[in-house]
């Protein structure tokens, strides 16, 4: 029983709820008198559930009694000022609990005071000491003696089980009934979201659960973590349910638990942890700093979606265009749920003195709302909750993906690419000299942040350098559109990547696939891709724009037409000899011819392939002089095969030497003539066979694809010309 000197100070009374709705009040001491110097501090209501449909005043107490089938949520209404002031002046974040309103509802286990016990008694304290000389107009006065009773009250209610859960806890172990002491609001939390064992760092929100005949049959918790929309960090919200459970259960086994837990995970060391918490951390930085600049980095991981995959590729992080369904974005937190400031119901020196100048701060300010691009750099703790995963393009594989962050890299570039491109001199260097303004860096895309001016500043003139244009008419782009004329397999798209890689840009190949499947809708689809590439400081690159911009697809071509006479980057489109549309010529700055491969072409080729593969330290493989001089034989060259021919066949002979693991003395996997014979019998055999056919039904028919059958059909041809 509660202290019968303080019954005056407490009302108890009993609430019946139907089940159909409506509820009756009950008062349990009717007859009670109260002080109005000193009013109750609080109301007690002890719930009932009825099994009556409707409930009304009018039915009578003794049948209520009978009805009841249950004990529902207990809870209290807190009027003393004292007690809500001392709330506001210690509660630095408890979203469940109103603190400004003027009555102040706490359910049971009364759980704000059992958090906060410390706290409200080291306030009470403060204030035990010159209790009896405060002034008669202090609004404080009862703080101290007010406290002390609400405390008594809930410690009498729930402090043995609250010191017994305690105990599981320093064992590691919590039970259901008191699971809700586990949670406290604004506590670092481990959560395994996904049910798959990877917990991330995110904040208690808290739990809500209902007790019937004082047992609840779920919790219901509510979580955050640091995220972000289209342009903005904030909080991001969570939620996840933990079913009723026997006995006691290990609490790193649960969806979430405290960090100060994670040493009882038996795969985690003790002496482990400071070091996860600053990786957690460093891994926050790049997360956050991936979103304040739109640039390619290089990306060596997996999706965070599933079944995962892996990538390895250039990527580009870019929220806004991310394609998602509507119940995929997501959804931050405008503001965080801060508790009141206190209301300073006492102006005196002394409660100034003693409380106001203790108050603590709200928890999580500065938290919601963030723009990447104006604020430069983050807390250590909100860097710890930042997210895992990051929205990007991977370029090669022209796909959007979820993908986890520890896979970005700063992007590296090779520069001397163009060492390996099978080109006269004078055209790589005309194709370098082209390109060499748009090296990223000479031309860079400026962040927002610099593109935006002050007051101070909005009066000066521009002093970034304009490119020069010639004068007369408009010119309404400052971009480069290179034409690369020549057959399948003579280093077109090869040269697209060398220019990607000396101007430190990422290349965005694009076909008749990327355009999507309504023709409709394919004009706005290329107009699209222009301005994604733009903003990306993307190379792009039209492979076979014959075939793209076919002038049967008038509405495509015209599309095209609009987007690269404003595209202010490099625009590469390769075709086929005789097959570009002359009239698309006036939108071309320059034109390079590739010629057919000779000899000495595909000699060079075949030893730029063995170079690279024998630098490359992880495959641990070497070509044997054999091969290098088999691939110059009369068998090998007679073939006249294409770049892209002399790559496959070379990635077949890699794979067959792998298989058969064939080493040298010092380990390495030989590459010899038998990887390589097989793939050149399989192609003159092949050949042979398509001529001999080609003889005995020589009919019209489709042309072959050039890229396949190049040296058949010229093979072909010699043969008639010899008959």
């Amino acid at each position: 029983m509660d202290n019968p000197e303080n019954k005056h100070l407490i009302r108890y009374k009993v609430k019946y709820i139907g089940k159909g709705g409506g509820d009756v009040i009950l008062d349990k001491n009717p007859d009670a008198v109260y002080d109005a110097e000193e009013p109750p501090i609080f109301e007690h209501f002890d719930v009932r559930l009825s099994s009556l449909s409707n409930i009304t005043e009018k039915v009578d107490q003794d049948i209520l009694a009978k009805t009841q089938v249950a004990t529902g949520h207990c809870y209290i209404n807190i009027f003393s000022p004292a007690v809500a002031e001392a709330l506001r002046c210690v509660v630095d974040y408890f979203p469940g609990v109103y603190l400004s309103e003027s009555v102040i509802r706490v359910a049971e286990p009364y759980n704000i005071f059992v958090f906060f016990e410390k706290q409200l008694t080291e306030y009470r304290e403060r204030l035990d000491k010159a209790a009896e000389t405060d002034p008669l107009t202090c609004a404080n006065r009862f703080a101290s003696k007010h406290i002390a009773i609400v405390q008594e009250f809930v410690k009498k209610r729930i402090q043995a089980q609250v010191d017994a859960e305690r105990e599981r806890h320093a064992r590691g172990y919590a039970s259901f009934d008191m699971l809700w002491l586990l949670y406290k609001p604004g506590e670092d939390m481990y959560f395994d979201r996904w049910n798959i064992n990877e917990h991330e760092p995110f904040v208690m929100t808290g739990v809500e659960f209902t007790f019937i005949n004082e047992t609840a049959d779920f919790y219901k918790a509510r979580l955050w973590n640091m995220d972000a929309d289209f342009d903005r960090v904030g909080p991001s919200p969570w939620e996840f349910k933990v079913d009723r459970f026997a006995g006691e259960k290990k609490i790193v086994d649960l969806p979430a638990f405290p960090c100060e837990y994670l040493h009882f995970s038996g795969d985690v060391e003790s002496e482990s942890i400071p070091a996860i918490k600053e990786h957690l951390v460093n891994r926050g930085k790049k997360w956050y700093n991936l979103r304040r600049e739109v640039r390619p980095y290089h990306f060596d991981g997996f999706t965070t979606t599933f079944p995962r995959k892996s990538f390895n590729d250039l990527a580009i992080v870019d929220t806004r265009p991310f394609p998602r369904h509507p119940e995929d974005r997501k959804m931050l937190i405008d503001s965080i749920a801060h508790p009141s400031s206190p209301f300073k119901i006492c102006s005196c020196d002394k409660c100034e003195e003693r409380i106001y100048r203790h108050a603590v701060k709200p928890k999580f300010v500065g938290y919601s709302n963030i723009n990447p691009q104006n604020v430069e750099a983050l807390t250590e703790h909100q860097y710890f909750l930042c997210d895992s995963i990051v929205e990007a393009f991977l370029f090669k594989a022209k796909t959007w993906r979820y993908l986890h962050v520890d896979g970005f890299q700063e992007a590296s570039f090779d520069g001397p690419l163009f060492d390996d491109l099978v080109l006269k001199d004078s055209s790589k260097a005309y194709i370098q000299d082209l390109a060499k303004p748009y090296i990223r860096g000479i031309q860079e895309n400026k962040p927002q942040k610099q593109l935006c001016s002050g007051l101070g500043q909005i009066h000066k003139p521009s002093k970034q350098k304009q490119p020069w244009l010639p004068s007369g008419p408009t010119i309404k782009g400052d971009g480069l559109t290179i034409l690369l004329y020549g057959q399948p397999g003579v280093g077109k798209s090869y040269t697209a990547e060398c220019i990607a890689q000396y101007t430190r840009r990422p290349l965005l190949s694009l076909d008749t696939s990327d355009l999507g499947p309504r023709p409709d809708r394919r004009d706005e689809s290329i107009v699209r891709w222009f301005k994604l590439a733009e903003k990306w400081g993307a190379v792009l690159l039209i492979d076979d724009a014959e075939i793209l911009l076919d002038f049967g697809r008038t509405e495509l071509v015209t599309g095209f037409l609009r987007a690269s006479s404003y595209f202010k980057g490099i625009l590469i489109l390769t075709s086929r000899i005789r097959a570009f549309e002359p009239v698309l010529m006036p939108y071309v700055n320059a034109q390079i011819i590739y010629p057919h491969f000779n000899d000495e072409d595909r000699t060079r080729l075949w030893g730029n392939f063995f170079r690279k593969l024998e630098a490359d330290a992880d495959a641990n493989m070497t070509v044997t002089e054999e091969v290098k001089e088999y691939i110059k034989s009369e068998e090998v060259q007679a073939l006249e095969w294409s770049g892209r021919e002399i790559q496959s066949a070379f990635q077949v002979a890699v794979k067959l030497a792998e298989a058969k693991d064939k080493k040298d003395d010092q380990g390495r996997i030989l590459i010899t003539i038998d990887n390589l014979r097989p793939t050149v019998q399989t192609a003159i055999g092949l050949r042979e066979y398509i001529v001999s056919e080609r003889r005995r039904d020589w009919r019209p028919r489709p042309p072959l694809r050039e890229q396949s059958y190049d040296a058949v059909e010229r093979e072909e041809v010699r043969s008639h010309s010899e008959h």
